[in-house]
């Protein structure tokens, strides 16, 4: 079996394999090259998935979507003809098996393997390796392989980053030398900032799994969990100077991860080693990529009952067709995706070799789920009274991963359990009408454990990503974990769902008043501005109608918008879109607080926006903020080039954004900027050159005294260990409290605090008088995930969110980003009311 494997791979190009059709072509003879020779645009990539899904009995071509850029995401399923015909049958059987779906299994229920490729669109050996791969199993007559089709299932996804790869693919093409050119010096290697790594807004999908903020994402795991397959692996390409990674995976792995998953990595690996010792090609285990953040695509199918797997081929963007190593070899695209094609048939054989134990996992994984479900608390229970917006996105992420809720149909008696906000265990609370609850007993019961826990295990500090991500903290929602079990009333549906009040008869009302209360106030807000609606928003609380009213406030006057002779109809759409309350009042004066008519409520000005992008500037960085502008409030933004700064009359705009990124010097135009009455929102390590300049408060603000008793510093480092001594002045993602002053505009409508995520060790000071401190980190503010001893302490007592005056204008100060990789929901309000509130 092994030498007839090898021939399969290394001799792919030479032998010619019996054909299950002979109209069924070869990548090579289809595509008009030799593999290897270039890079495959996408549409051809689709056409040759079309050709085989066509001629070949053993392929069923599936198109599940569109990119940003309007690029079809595709599937290949491979299997036996007779499985083919039987595959809705087969596909249910492995729902009912998992508890997803009702029913009994009925005929075959056959392991599922699926392997993606190229979610990094720049690792672009994965997508050559797919269409081999699929090839070989669509054509060849190897009594090994038709014995794997008939008792497996396979899905090929040879692009998850279609607008990604197409960016590098067509880069490459451009610049490629017509005679491959291996050094480093060649301009081949060198892609620009606008890398094909990521996808079309900048996100990098396989962080995005789990969150699925990405249109990719989204329809990617809606047909994922239409199959639960039993085995998936995510294809990579990583340094050019490194060899290959595969199972068992490094440390930390995440303590939900079974004993059987931890099992078959070893089962896996082993096999892998098999032919790459025979063909002595270098590899490695156990080191870099862990198993600990879940939304990766090997963490993710893990907790959603799969053997989930990364490989790494060396190679990546600066690879081309062709690159020099360190150690003087040459390595080629034929290379990178032969190893490629070696680990997807060497997967797929594994599989089949135990098909019975996998089905037999697979089944006990979620029953076990159901009937004992992993860690202390068996219940969590979302507060819906207040924060019914937060509530309902939140509601929606559970939707998207299956995990099921109820709603509380009465009020029960009092319960202890984790307080999530106050950080608080046996905190006595009460389930109300209308509170969310989610039960631990049911199919999904490990991904809720994961993604509500608390406080993560780490087994090992030295970890590739995030430490800490618990959802209740991402939402800012009121949160309890009890051990107790809960029942209540079943639903399909987001329990906070509700309709705008219509603006009610045919005149219209002096006002209609919206209270600021959550994100969909920003969306709502931003549909009105692009329809030169004239808004106002309040300073002051206020009372009228009996309700009361936030600053923040959004005001409509119909004398403000005496033009608009569609007001009410306009109004009414975008607030049942947004499903944002109106409320119609006829008076101007108000019961408690200033009237209506005062200058207390001042005319929002419709912001001309800019933001920076371009080379020093993080990509992840500029893209979430391009995505929030873009996609979650629909509002115009410029992006200007640095390299067009120059250029650029700043004085068009009224904000000027400056996402994170390495600024060499802030430009003395931005400042001049600000001083003319212009508004800059600078983000993360931005903040760094603004800190240097010495007119600015930021400059002049001063650290707190630390302790007496210092740390001894140990000033004599050992080489070995060294990564983990850094690690002592690092933070790896956690989570951290931040107190608010929300009095201020940039923090109406939030509580007196909220979350954010912390992943940089650049502190700023408290802005000294004449500043304002809108969020701190408190004295105790860590509350999830892995600090550094050295940096835990420095943290606390530190600016998060400032603004600052200078001349006619404003400065925002973010040291970390509200709206983090586009999923941390709860900054998103902060991010807008620094947008439309602000020095308005």
């Amino acid at each position: 079996m092994r030498k007839l494997f090898i021939v399969w791979v290394v001799g792919l190009f030479s032998v010619n394999m019996a054909l299950a059709q002979n109209s069924t072509q070869s990548p090579s003879k289809f595509l008009g090259y030799q593999m290897g020779q270039r890079f495959t645009f996408h549409h051809r990539v689709v056409d040759y998935v079309q050709h085989l899904a066509t001629y070949s009995p053993r392929v069923n071509y599936i198109e599940y979507g569109k990119t940003n850029e309007g690029r079809p995401l595709v599937v290949a399923v491979i299997s036996s003809p007779e499985n083919l015909r039987k595959r809705q049958q087969i596909q249910a059987n492995n729902l009912i098996a998992a508890g997803l779906k009702s029913g009994t299994v009925q005929g075959k229920h056959l392991p599922f393997v699926w392997l993606s490729y190229n979610v990094h669109g720049d690792e672009a050996s994965c997508t050559e390796a797919a269409l081999i791969t699929l090839h070989t199993l669509a054509t060849s007559n190897d009594s090994n392989i038709k014995a794997w089709l008939d008792n497996l299932i396979i899905m090929i996804d040879p692009c998850e980053n279609p607008d990604g790869r197409e960016r590098y693919v067509n880069w490459f093409n451009q610049v490629g030398s017509r005679i491959p050119n291996p050094s480093l010096n060649g301009w081949e290697h060198h892609q620009g900032w606008a890398r094909g790594r990521f996808n079309h807004y900048m996100f990098d999908l396989n962080r995005d799994w789990a969150w699925q903020t990405q249109i990719e994402s989204q329809q990617r795991v809606k047909l994922y969990q239409q199959w639960m397959p039993h085995i998936h692996v995510d294809f990579h390409e990583m340094n050019h100077n490194n060899s290959y990674f595969f199972a068992p995976a490094a440390k930390p792995y995440h303590q939900d991860i079974t004993p059987w998953q931890r099992k078959f990595q070893e089962y896996i690996g082993a096999n892998h080693a098999k032919y790459f010792n025979q063909k002595k090609w270098l590899y490695f285990t156990q080191q870099v990529y862990d198993l600990l953040y879940p939304s990766y695509g090997d963490t993710w199918p893990m907790f959603n009952g799969a053997m989930g797997f990364t490989y790494e081929q060396a190679g990546s963007g600066r690879a081309g067709v062709a690159v020099t190593q360190n150690t003087g070899d040459t390595l080629t695209l034929s290379k990178r995706f032969t190893r490629h094609v070696t680990t997807s048939l060497s997967t797929i054989e594994i599989a089949y070799k135990h098909k019975d134990k996998i089905l037999e996992k697979f089944k006990s994984y979620f029953k076990e789920a159901v009937k004992n479900p992993p860690g202390k608390y068996k219940t969590y229970v979302v507060k819906n009274q207040q924060q019914k917006a937060k509530v309902n996105a939140l509601l929606r992420l559970l939707d998207k991963q299956q995990i099921r809720y109820q709603v509380a149909e009465e009020s029960n008696k009092k319960l202890t359990g984790f307080d999530y906000r106050n950080k608080k265990a046996n905190q006595g609370f009460k389930v109300e009408k209308d509170d969310v609850i989610i039960s631990a007993y049911q199919p999904k019961a490990v991904l809720v454990k994961v993604l509500f826990e608390p406080e993560t295990f780490l087994e090992d500090s030295l970890t590739y990503d995030l430490t800490a991500w618990s959802v209740p903290y991402i939402y800012n929602v009121e949160t309890y974990a009890t051990t107790a079990k809960i029942e209540g009333k079943k639903t399909t549906e987001a329990a906070s769902t509700y309709r705008a009040a219509s603006p009610e008869g045919e005149a219209l009302p002096y006002a209609y008043i919206s209270n600021w209360e959550g994100f969909n106030q920003v969306k709502f807000l931003s549909a009105l501005l692009k329809q030169n609606i004239q808004v106002r928003f309040s300073r002051e609380p206020f009372t009228i109608a009996r309700q009361r009213f936030n600053r923040g406030t959004l005001v409509i006057l119909s004398a403000d918008n005496k033009r608009n002779k569609n007001l009410a109809y306009v109004l009414n759409q975008a607030a049942v879109e947004f499903q944002v309350q109106l409320t119609p009042v006829n008076t101007a004066i108000v019961e408690k607080g200033q009237d209506l008519g005062t200058s207390a409520y001042r005319r929002i000005k419709k912001p001309n926006i800019a933001l920076l992008a371009g080379e020093h500037i993080y990509n992840t960085a500029f893209g979430e903020i391009w995505h929030f502008l873009e996609k979650d409030i629909h509002y115009p933004v410029t992006v200007i080039n640095t390299k067009h700064l120059s250029e650029t009359d700043l004085y068009k705009f009224d904000v000027l954004i400056l996402p994170s990124g390495n600024y060499e010097e802030i430009d003395q135009r931005f400042t001049n900027f600000v001083q003319q009455g212009g508004k800059v929102i600078a983000m993360e390590h931005a903040l760094r050159e603004f800190r240097r300049d010495k007119r600015l408060l930021l400059s002049k603000g001063s650290f707190r005294k630390r302790s007496a008793k210092k740390r001894k510093r140990q000033h004599i480092t050992r080489f070995y260990g060294q990564s983990r001594q850094r690690l002592m002045n690092r933070v790896a993602g956690a989570i951290y409290k931040v107190n608010l002053d929300n009095t201020h505009p940039l923090a109406y409508g939030e509580d007196k605090f909220t979350f954010l995520i912390k992943r940089n060790n650049s502190l700023l000071p408290y802005l000294p008088r004449g500043g304002w401190n809108v969020g701190r980190y408190g004295s105790d503010s860590h509350v999830s995930g892995f600090v550094g001893a050295h940096l835990k302490e420095r943290i606390n007592q530190t600016l998060s969110l400032g603004v600052e005056s200078y001349g006619k204008g404003k400065l925002v100060y973010m040291a970390d980003s509200p709206i983090f990789r586009g999923f941390w929901y709860g900054g998103k309000l902060l991010f807008g009311n620094a947008l439309f509130f602000v020095g308005n």
